[in-house]
């Protein structure tokens, strides 16, 4: 079956080009490095991001925190919201970025365990780093991934996708510091 994937995961990646769009068009230099992944082979077993995260803890690097960006457009009632996943991230680190939430985008949010499946976060977790995995509904996602259904005329909100990106830039500048 064709299965588009306009929510699993185009709406993640658009959000990771958003904030790099808007880092580039504002010419915002940041204190820190900031890097932004697309993996392969998530729905296999996590394959991309467990190399990934293994070879940065060989190689040494240094990484202060991974923010997952995977599902984000879905709406399940009628108010755009942000949920943080709670299985396999740091509770911590959810609730900073909810106060980025707060300060920033001004949706409510709040804190669930994911009902299926994984997503590349738990690969660096596993590594030992502080992970967040900010979500549409996880326990009433998108019905519609992995099938022909999962396009932008089914259940979609542009609008919670734009809260994810805001909260996504309040990260990346929060975390990653403004070079004055």
């Amino acid at each position: 079956t064709t299965a588009p994937g306009a929510d699993d995961n185009a709406s993640g990646t658009a959000t990771n080009m958003e904030i790099f769009r808007i880092l580039m068009e504002q010419g915002i230099r940041l204190e820190r490095t900031l890097e932004i992944h697309g993996y392969a082979a998530e729905e296999i077993g996590l394959v991309g991001s467990q190399d990934m995260a293994s070879k940065y803890v060989r190689d040494g690097k240094n990484v202060v925190s991974m923010v997952q960006h995977d599902m984000n457009i879905y709406r399940s009632g009628n108010q755009d919201r942000i949920w943080f996943v709670t299985n396999n991230t740091m509770a911590e680190f959810n609730t900073m970025l909810g106060s980025l939430v707060d300060t920033y985008v001004q949706v409510p949010w709040g804190s669930r365990s994911l009902a299926g499946g994984d997503s590349d976060h738990t690969s660096w977790r596993r590594q030992g780093f502080a992970t967040a995995f900010p979500f549409e509904d996880p326990r009433a996602y998108n019905p519609n991934i992995h099938t022909e259904d999962d396009s932008t005329s089914t259940g979609i909100a542009f609008s919670q996708a734009a809260a994810f990106a805001k909260l996504g830039l309040g990260y990346v500048l929060h975390f990653a510091g403004v070079v004055q």
